[in-house]
């Protein structure tokens, strides 16, 4: 909270925040900062989508290769798109220094991003487990389970001793 109320210009907005140190190129680069997290989001779809490719469409490293810049580039070029935008918009407020649409170049595309993570993620789980009950049909069956070997070792059959 002090090092966001320090990148704030004096004498704009709420009066009684203390701390206030900054000028308006503080808070621009403040929100610069916040608008960049949103990269960590959009590398997170990445790596998800690399998952998807190589877990459920079965790719493999030679047909990744040619791709391999979608993976890397469309986050850092959206990211780049996002601060971009939010850079003009630049407000301060109570608590630090935001754009003042955030609903737009912030919440949204991360509401979003995280929809399409867990839509993603669950339709790999889904294909893991449909492969593994396929699967488990053409394995043998085992001739003891655990808790039979188990039961067999605390009531060990007698012995008769025939002399």
């Amino acid at each position: 909270w002090i090092l966001m109320a320090a990148a704030m210009p004096r004498g704009i907005g709420a009066p009684e925040v203390p701390g206030r140190h900054g000028t308006d190129v503080s808070c621009k680069i403040q929100n610069v900062l916040l608008q960049l997290s949103l990269g960590s989001i959009f590398y997170c779809a990445s790596l998800i989508t690399y998952f998807f490719v190589v877990i459920v469409k079965s790719k493999r490293g030679s047909a990744l290769d040619r791709q391999r810049w979608w993976l890397h580039g469309v986050p850092i070029l959206a990211t780049s798109a996002f601060v971009g935008a939010a850079i003009p918009f630049t407000q301060p407020v109570v608590f630090g220094c935001h754009s003042d649409k955030p609903f737009v170049l912030f919440y949204y595309p991360a509401f979003a991003v995280i929809v399409y993570c867990l839509l993603t993620m669950a339709w790999i789980v889904l294909h893991v487990r449909r492969v593994s009950m396929r699967a488990r049909k053409w394995r043998f069956p085992t001739t003891q389970t655990p808790s039979a070997i188990s039961r067999q070792n605390d009531n060990p059959t007698p012995t008769t001793n025939i002399s």
